[in-house]
């Protein structure tokens, strides 16, 4: 299965027809859902404003997510701003297949962050969290950092090669080494991505742990 974000392309559709792979794609519109639908898409992840790393839109998902379930059949994942068992039951009850959860389980031990990343996200403050300009024409939600800073002031690093590994990019920075540095550490010269509640996060556990807490809160909303 390929869950495919940070923008829409048709491509992918007729790689997963050729290959037989279902195509999950992440929408914030019910434009594109219905679009995605009636390409073949398998499911669809719905993403709100509260998500992390590039975003589609400044709506939230409890906005967003009624639209999308009127206009298509398909299972909708719902995605942005889930980090309690509660969080995710609120997203259920209005009709969501699922929920997709990044920021909680970044800060699992089983992450392959580095430890000092991981610190990071829980000395984080909810006024840290921002919004930056990406080279792929997207904002994208990322906690307040020097990197993140320079970019905020419009004067991110140059990057000093370029892979062209993006058919849109204005090269203001390199998004894909910036995310790649701090997630091996550097949080002096690298760019972390958020979800908007991950300072809710006080603790990195093991998933099994994660899982058995979301399982215990869930069943309390049901």
């Amino acid at each position: 299965m390929i869950v495919a974000g940070a923008g829409f392309s048709r491509d992918m559709f007729s790689v997963g027809k050729e290959y037989g792979v279902p195509i999950v794609p992440i929408v914030s519109y019910a434009k594109l859902a219905k679009i995605a639908e009636r390409l073949g898409a398998s499911a669809i992840v719905v993403e709100g404003t509260e998500a992390g790393g590039h975003l589609g839109t400044q709506r939230s998902i409890k906005d967003i997510l009624p639209e999308i379930l009127s206009v298509v059949k398909i299972p909708v994942i719902a995605a942005g701003g889930a980090i309690t068992g509660s969080d995710v039951a609120d997203l259920l009850h209005m009709g969501a297949s699922g929920v997709q959860m990044g920021s909680r389980f970044a800060a699992s031990e089983e992450s392959n962050g580095a430890p000092q990343l991981k610190e990071f996200y829980l000395k984080m403050t909810k006024d840290d969290v921002i919004q930056i300009d990406s080279p792929v024409g997207f904002k994208g939600r990322a906690v307040l950092s020097p990197f993140s800073k320079a970019a905020l002031e419009g004067h991110p690093p140059k990057p000093l090669t370029c892979d062209s590994c993006l058919k849109h990019c204005s090269r203001s920075f390199c998004i894909i080494k910036a995310l790649t540095r701090a997630q091996q550490g550097d949080l002096e010269t690298g760019l972390v991505f958020t979800g908007a509640n991950m300072w809710k996060i006080k603790e990195i556990l093991p998933v099994h742990e994660i899982f058995r807490r979301l399982k215990e809160e869930l069943s309390k909303s049901y």
